[in-house]
């Protein structure tokens, strides 16, 4: 099996960058907050909570800077036996 050079493009796959992966997970979240939505184009999106009314909340899609009308907050309990 071949060893892979550090300097090879897709090593990036296989070993995270230590110094951006700190970073990100110094970034501050509010679980109160913030949340990610379900998106067709991307899967899921980082947004901020801006209202809730009973089942029903307003976000703010912080990365393109557009509210989304009120989406269907669901959420899945698991009991164990």
């Amino acid at each position: 099996m071949a060893a892979i050079s550090v300097d090879d493009p897709d090593y990036q796959y296989l070993a995270p960058n230590r110094k951006k992966l700190q970073e990100e997970q110094n970034l501050p979240f509010d679980g109160k907050k913030n949340c990610w939505i379900p998106d067709q184009s991307e899967g899921y999106v980082k947004a901020e909570i801006i209202s809730t009314k009973g089942d029903d909340v307003t976000v703010l899609l912080t990365e393109k800077q557009e509210v989304r009308s009120t989406f269907r907050l669901f959420l899945y309990v698991l009991h164990d036996n």
